[in-house]
């Protein structure tokens, strides 16, 4: 099970190891808005996403994303599978205020995609600023 700081990743053992499975991205904007989206993304990159477990059965992503003011939200996403073997966002649910198809939905489907570069380093001058 890989880990990174605090953030755990899990995914079904293929013949690479653990793996996710091959989700676009492509339609998230037309499903949760713009505004939802580009935020989900920032999430994701930001690193917000603390767990994300695939459960293939069901085409679920189960996580928690690290809100506003600290809090941890509870997230599921239900992908459908096409006829091209790639997953896309169906829908999802969320224990946040807004509870269906939010950042935190974004955040998840944009973290498991692999689309999540690390954010930039911080500028040199802010490391001996103090």
């Amino acid at each position: 099970m890989p880990v990174q700081g605090l953030r755990t990743f899990m995914a079904v053992w293929g013949s690479g190891g653990l793996t996710y499975p091959a989700i676009s991205i492509d339609h998230l904007t037309a499903r949760l808005g713009r505004e939802t989206s580009r935020r989900g993304t920032d999430y994701a990159r930001s690193g917000r996403v603390m767990r994300c477990l695939w459960n293939p059965k069901p085409g679920n992503l189960v996580g928690s994303v690290r809100g506003n003011r600290g809090r941890t939200c509870t997230t599921v996403v239900n992908l459908v599978c096409d006829s091209a073997d790639r997953w896309t966002l169906r829908g999802g649910r969320c224990s946040c205020p807004m509870q269906v198809d939010c950042k935190h939905v974004a955040a998840l489907v944009v973290a498991a995609a692999g689309d999540t570069p690390a954010p930039p380093p911080s500028a040199v001058w802010r490391q001996y600023a103090h």
